[in-house]
Parts: structure tokens; C-alpha cells; sequence
């Protein structure tokens, strides 16, 4: 059998990143900053994987095995280790619905720090669903990528939101809600733009997603009235995004992205080195806010969205930082296309 490539893109929350968990909106878009995958087909029956320099071997009973176990502990969550794609791998035979007879060689490229709000975890299952569903001949259909994508995304972070996924699926701008887990509206902003948007590190966070999801939860829990306004003002803030970008007004556009970052802060999942970033972004006439998660302790908060009508502007500011940065394109194609 032939060798099968794929490239899935990584995801940004513009804005509405948290308050969507509590059905408030968001606008999220695949960015060309992803993961690059190539699947061989091995006579074992095993999965020998290589995620950059980290190489791991998953056995076809042991991934089924380990989905048994962690549905009997109960829950929990966990990592992108040998356990972690043992997981993932259990997910996607349940789905294929048999037993393969053959494994897999998998080298996977990626772009997308762990931690970083990028989407690694919903853009490296997608990946893998989408390769061994090609690689088994089964046709990869968008509701099973989505359940598993869904499912292994509760077992590393609790519960998801299900914006990961439909950036990653889906591809484009996204205007994105989930009320009650059950009514999903979506509809596309733009199919691609960019230029004038970067992406900048500033370090894998020290907690995880789950810790700064239930940070957040137990903020809107001493604080009920402020839940209700600042839900309120973030919902604003994306509509008005979303018009901007329609619109194309940079200006409108930048102000709006800060004003998300100034919500980010009174939920308190943005840090002293984020906030001086996007002081300084403000400070010469551009945009700077947390994207993803941000962190509920230390000074690292993964990515920061940055945006300066002026590119040059913001380059020479990039340049100078400690700190590896992305020009970034986002409307990227979507792993099951648009």
C-alpha cells in the first residue's frame, strides 16, 4: 500500500476563548501552522509512532486496553504519552469497527507546542483518525472524526467546548456556539485572510487546559454577577470582531482584540509577560491578546494573537523579543476540506 500524507492544520481563537464554554460565542480560525503526517502500513500488529524526536510503540490489543481501563477508572485526564495515544488509538478501532490485522508506521511533524492554545491535541487525533481510516480503506465520515476528536479531547482536558474540532474539520473563520452541548451554530466569516497576524510564544504554560478551564469556573463561581456581565461583554466583543473582519477595518479590528485581552485579564488566565506584550502592542498602534486557554499559574501563557495594520511595524517589534514568533495565515484548509 501507498504511503499516505496529510496536513491538518492548527486552530486560533480570535476571540470568545472560555466564555464559549458557557454558550457565549466564539470566532475561531484554522491557521497553516499544523501537523504534517505520513502512515505506512506495517506487518505487526502495532503502531510504531514518531512525533518528532519522540518516538513511541502502541500495540493494537493495548490501545484497546488502555480505552477499557480509562472508561472503568472513570474520570481524569491525561497526556500525549504512550498511555495518551494508546487512548486515541482505542477510540479510532472502536470506530473502525474491527480488528485490524496489520499496524502502521506514523511520522508526525508538528508545529503546534503542546500547550501552546493551538489545538495539539484535537489537530494530532484528527490526523490520526483521518490516516488510519484511510489506511484501513474505511471512509473517514466527519461525524465519526468528530466523536472521537470529542471523546479524547474529554480524557486530555476535560470538558471540551468542541471549538478545536470544528477549526481543525471544518477550516475557514468560524463563528462558533455550543448551548447546551446539544444546539450548535456555525456559520463562516471569511474563507482565508491574513497577512498582518502573528503568533508569539511565550512558553508552554504550567498548568493545563482542564486547570485553567476550572480556574475560570471557580472565578464565575464566588463572582455570579460579574459572570452575567462579562459573558455579556465578551459576546459584544466577537459579534463586533466578526463585523470587523466582514468589514475589513483594521482599526476596528485591533481595538476589538484588545478588548478581548482586557476580558482574558479579569478572569485571570492572562500573566504579568502577557500583559506587558500587549501593553507594548498597544503602545505602538497594534493588537496583542491570549489565545486558547492562557494559564492558571506561573508567567507562561502558551500563544499570544498579535495584529498591526502596519506588517513592517510589527515585525520590527517581533524582532526584538526574546521570544519565537509565527506570521501566521489563517483561514487555512480544513482536514476534511470546506
Amino acid at each position: 500500500m501507498a504511503k499516505i500524507t496529510l496536513e491538518v492544520p492548527g486552530k486560533v481563537i480570535i476571540s470568545g476563548e472560555h466564555a464559549v464554554v458557557y454558550g457565549a460565542p466564539a470566532l475561531v480560525a484554522a491557521v497553516d501552522l499544523g501537523n504534517t503526517f505520513s502512515f505506512s502500513a506495517l506487518r505487526a500488529k502495532e503502531f510504531h509512532i514518531r512525533i518528532n524526536q519522540d518516538q513511541y510503540k502502541v500495540s493494537i490489543d493495548e490501545g484497546i486496553s488502555e480505552l477499557e481501563a480509562y472508561k472503568q477508572k472513570g474520570a481524569g485526564q491525561t497526556r500525549f504519552k504512550k498511555a495518551g495515544l494508546g487512548l486515541v488509538i482505542g477510540e479510532i478501532l472502536s470506530k473502525l469497527q474491527v480488528v485490524p490485522q496489520y499496524g502502521a508506521t506514523i511520522n508526525i511533524k508538528t508545529l503546534v507546542p503542546p500547550g501552546s492554545g493551538l489545538g495539539h491535541s484535537a489537530s494530532l487525533v484528527g490526523g490520526l483518525a483521518k490516516g488510519l481510516f484511510t489506511l484501513y480503506q474505511k471512509k473517514a465520515v466527519a461525524s465519526d472524526v468528530r466523536q472521537i476528536i470529542y471523546k479524547t479531547e474529554s480524557y486530555f482536558h476535560g470538558r471540551p467546548s468542541g471549538v478545536d474540532q470544528e477549526a481543525i474539520l471544518r477550516g475557514g473563520v468560524l463563528w462558533y456556539r455550543n448551548r447546551k452541548r446539544k444546539t450548535i451554530l456555525q456559520k463562516e466569516i471569511r474563507r482565508s485572510f491574513g497577512s498582518n497576524f502573528f503568533l508569539l510564544s511565550t512558553g508552554k504554560p504550567s498548568s493545563t487546559t482542564a486547570e485553567s478551564v476550572h480556574k475560570v469556573r471557580q472565578f464565575f463561581a464566588r463572582n455570579n454577577r460579574r459572570k452575567k456581565q462579562l459573558l455579556r461583554n465578551f459576546e459584544t466583543t466577537t459579534s463586533n470582531l466578526s463585523h470587523a473582519l466582514k468589514d475589513g477595518s483594521g482599526k476596528d479590528v485591533g481595538s476589538l482584540i484588545n478588548q478581548n485581552q482586557v476580558l482574558l485579564q479579569k478572569i485571570g488566565v492572562s500573566t504579568a509577560r502577557a500583559d506587558k506584550i500587549f501593553q507594548d502592542m498597544q503602545q505602538i498602534g497594534g493588537a496583542a491578546k491570549i489565545t486558547g486557554a492562557g494559564t492558571a499559574k506561573g508567567e507562561k501563557s502558551g500563544m499570544m494573537l498579535l495584529f498591526h495594520e502596519q506588517r513592517d511595524e510589527a515585525l520590527e517589534y517581533l524582532a526584538k523579543q526574546p521570544y519565537p514568533y509565527f506570521e501566521i495565515k489563517m483561514g487555512a484548509r480544513g482536514l476534511l476540506g470546506r
